[in-house]
């Protein structure tokens, strides 16, 4: 059975770093840039206060996962806004409503602490439109891409 959680980023990032190139292999469309995690980024964000982390587990196991940054929307700072960072479901979980349910759940969590907006976003090729559509959403922006240069290693 799936439980569904809010969890504490730190204790969970072995098993998020473990799911996240399963996660990257699926779906990444510019594989130009090798997977490279600014986890420095991402703890100074949950020191911060503003990371929330969803977590689906199915007993111990970590099988999916949303990661919102929660702060004032930058345009409009007396919104509280949710942008979802990455969502991620084992493809051997995406049945039934598990999807669903673990969107559910984090939007109830973040209408709970107060959040007036959350930000989705989904790729063309990967595309869950009707999964959003679904929770209440309505699409607002389209998002492009150009790669102006070969990838350079910045270590």
């Amino acid at each position: 059975m799936i439980t569904y959680k809010i969890d504490d980023w730190m204790e969970n990032l072995p098993k998020f770093k473990a799911i996240s190139v399963e996660h990257y292999d699926e779906i990444e469309t510019l594989k130009e840039f090798p997977l490279d995690i600014d986890y420095d980024t991402y703890e100074s964000i949950y020191k911060a206060g503003k990371l929330v982390f969803v977590t689906a587990k199915d007993g111990d196991e970590l099988v999916g996962y949303i990661v919102f940054f929660v702060m004032p929307h930058i345009h409009s700072k007396n919104c509280l806004t949710a942008h979802e960072d990455l969502y991620f479901l084992k493809p051997a979980y995406r049945k039934g409503h598990n999807g669903i349910k673990m969107f559910q759940f984090a939007q109830e969590h973040l209408k709970n602490i107060g959040v007036d907006l959350v930000l989705y976003a989904t790729k063309f090729e990967f595309d869950n439109s009707s999964l959003f559509r679904y929770l209440g959403c309505k699409p607002i922006d389209k998002v492009f891409t150009k790669l102006l240069q070969e990838p350079i290693i910045r270590h």
